[in-house]
């Protein structure tokens, strides 16, 4: 583990993701992309490639926070979010520009 990863430091914002993409998915093996998403971009995407809705019965629901990133996973053009947010106990904060 990095050393931070608890608190508000570049440490903290940027983590590991590794994918096993289907069939249909073409990137190249062992690639590498630096691109930076979000927790909340994780709902949007898995909702679109498994072609679901979000649920839509209970309460009034707002716009889903986030945005898919298949397009980055098909190695097609990918316009990430150019802001991140992340808060620490309620006494720290980072906001990211790119």
């Amino acid at each position: 583990m990095r050393p931070y990863i608890h608190a508000s430091h570049e440490g903290a914002l940027r983590s590991l993701m590794i994918i096993h993409l289907p069939d249909g998915l073409k990137l190249p093996r062992g690639g590498l992309n630096k691109d930076m998403i979000r927790i909340w971009d994780l709902y949007p995407t898995f909702l679109e490639l498994a072609k679901a809705e979000p649920h839509k019965a209970g309460l009034d629901k707002k716009p889903l926070m986030g945005k898919s990133f298949v397009s980055l996973l098909k190695g097609d053009e990918f316009e990430p979010e150019n802001y991140f947010v992340s808060a620490f106990h309620r006494t720290r904060g980072v906001i990211a520009d790119g």
